[in-house]
């Protein structure tokens, strides 16, 4: 990465405006140089020539023996070459610390990006399931007000990522041997119910995009049924519904494998190893009866293949010896095993 072209003195200036804007750093409160100094990584001087220049807006004040304060919180519009400068400058708006949310001028567009930003953070591991969620801890993360972070958390809460708990506030949701189970059956239930569709409406430009994440399947080398697998079976799987053409069925199985995935990535520990091999002769079959237009046939490949991991993790539940809802009120998460 090239060396910062602007002067790190203008880096500081708009990250305290803009936490001071988004209302990270509050109205009274003191700002810290140390905690300044170790998010931008740089000195103090900068920092404090920022803050000089703030004074002058009004934004912040300087009170003898005791250091810089937020002096309002109030609304000043960023120009767009500041904003323009942020992006170029450091990354900050792409980066793990943060995007640049504040510049978008629509609250819809600033509520959708939280909730992209902590549903990323989710599917990283950075949110670990069964954390809390801490408001302070994701505006300076984010580097936006607690507003659009407790609609992102709503959001996410009616799609089962995250839970609220009564005077305790949000937490990232446990996976549950239970709900494995039951995404298992949502899947076969949906996909087996869609061949018809796919049939139906198929081309050959379909078949060979099909055929191509499948050959991306078959040439991974990697051990095991990891991260590069289960987005490829993803794909693979996504393609086959958006051949249905059927948009409720699309949208529904693409929500079934973002939660089934997220909790492929957790833990396979009830899945063999031997499932990967099995899995590419099973999706190879599917593309054999898509090829021969064997109604019959691909029903019974799809049947097949999205009820083999219902078997195995019913037959994993009863080797521990403890009934499936007993898994659900314990909390037992896969993260445990």
């Amino acid at each position: 990465m090239e060396k910062l072209s602007v002067p790190s003195s203008e880096v500081a200036y708009i990250y305290i405006k803009r936490s001071i804007l988004n209302q990270v750093f509050s109205s009274g409160q003191k700002l810290n140089y140390g905690d300044i100094e170790a998010r931008l990584q740089m000195s103090k001087t900068p920092i404090i020539q920022a803050l000089s220049r703030l004074m002058e807006e009004g934004l912040v004040s300087y009170r003898k023996n005791h250091g810089y304060f937020v002096e309002v919180s109030r609304e000043v519009d960023m120009k767009s070459d500041t904003a323009k400068k942020l992006t170029d400058v450091t990354g900050l708006s792409k980066g793990d610390n943060g995007e640049a949310l504040f510049f978008s001028q629509n609250h819809q567009s600033l509520n959708d990006a939280v909730y992209k930003r902590i549903k990323k953070l989710i599917f990283s591991f950075r949110l670990a399931p069964g954390q809390k969620l801490i408001y302070k801890d994701l505006s300076q993360e984010l580097w936006v007000s607690k507003t659009p972070i407790i609609n992102a958390l709503i959001r996410l809460e009616s799609e089962g990522y995250v839970v609220h708990k009564k005077n305790a506030g949000y937490y990232i949701k446990k996976i549950n041997l239970t709900e494995v189970l039951h995404m298992y059956q949502a899947r076969e239930l949906f996909e087996c119910a869609n061949t018809d569709l796919i049939l139906d409406n198929i081309s050959k430009k379909d078949l060979l995009a099909l055929d191509e994440i499948h050959q991306e399947f078959v040439a991974d080398t990697s051990e095991g049924y990891g991260e590069t697998k289960i987005e490829i079976d993803r794909r693979f799987h996504i393609r086959l519904a958006e051949i249905g053409g059927n948009s409720f069925v699309i949208k529904t199985i693409r929500e079934i494998y973002e939660q089934y995935h997220l909790s492929l990535k957790l833990s396979l520990r009830f899945l063999p190893l031997q499932r990967v091999e099995e899995v590419d002769k099973e999706h190879e079959r599917i593309i054999e009866s898509l090829l021969a237009s064997d109604r019959s046939g691909l029903k019974r490949a799809m049947e097949e293949h999205l009820h083999a991991p219902v078997l195995e993790l019913g037959q994993y539940l009863k080797s521990r010896e403890t009934p499936a809802d007993e898994h659900e009120t314990s909390g037992d998460s896969i993260v445990n095993w």
